[in-house]
């Protein structure tokens, strides 16, 4: 650490935002190296493909998506919604420290991902964006297509309706909440689509969405999240996940 940063931290200390403990940098970011280790990998545990679920032994996909497959083609997240990856998001979403969203989008680049032609992002109603001020998925999404020299169309998706919130549903609340809450426009057609999310739960969210653009001719559609909730998600897990937009 420079000098300066260590007399700037003595002359004005303030405390992680995660654990309290006083910060040792100057950085954007108020959280500690300690908490920023801390977070859980998620995209390093095998899981399915498709759905990200736990996988039985020797099998491709999971259970439930050889049954019922998503609309989405894969799905990938970067940390388990628990702990420090949990206050991460919380940070961004509901405090404003936008620094978090370019901190995730970093650390997502980890990710391997298929290829994409787009990148969006998962919308918010008028009235939440609103009070929230801005879309923490968008944000992140920004971060991430510049890493990739991806080009963004966030104006192509968009809800039809303001929603509940998701979290304290079960999973078969949550999907009636989506129910043909999104539609897609003509800039998907034919594109092989990257759908950023901050959090996944049960994916009700995300599939809805991954329908809309189906609907709108996109060849495939590519979830990445910053965090997922553990499986199995049930009314526990929507409590735990209310971060979800």
């Amino acid at each position: 650490m420079a000098a300066a940063d260590r007399l700037f931290c003595l002359l004005f200390p303030s405390p992680c935002r995660v654990c309290g403990a006083p910060l040792r940098h100057a950085r954007r970011l108020p959280v500690c190296a300690a908490c920023l280790q801390a977070v859980r990998l998620a995209y390093t545990a095998p899981g399915c493909p498709r759905c990200g679920r736990e996988l039985g032994a020797a099998a491709a996909v999971c259970a439930a998506c050889s049954v019922a497959p998503p609309p989405y083609d894969s799905v990938a997240s970067w940390a388990w919604y628990d702990g420090a990856g949990r206050e991460l998001v919380r940070l961004l979403k509901f405090h404003g420290v936008l620094p978090a969203a370019a901190f995730c989008a970093a650390r997502m680049t980890a990710i391997p991902t298929p290829p994409a032609d787009l990148v969006l992002a998962v919308p918010l109603g008028p009235l939440r964006r609103r009070r929230r001020g801005f879309n923490q998925s968008e944000r992140i999404a920004r971060h991430w297509a510049q890493t990739q020299a991806l080009p963004t169309a966030f104006a192509a998706i968009w809800r039809t309706r303001e929603t509940a919130p998701q979290w304290g549903l079960t999973a078969r609340e949550r999907q009636a909440n989506m129910r043909d809450a999104f539609a897609a426009g003509p800039a998907v057609a034919g594109r092989r689509v990257l759908l950023l999310d901050d959090v996944i739960t049960t994916g009700a969210t995300v599939a809805a969405c991954a329908l809309a653009l189906r609907r709108a001719g996109a060849a495939e559609v590519h979830v990445l999240t910053v965090a997922r909730a553990p499986w199995p998600a049930g009314p526990a897990a929507g409590r735990e996940g209310q971060e979800a937009a």
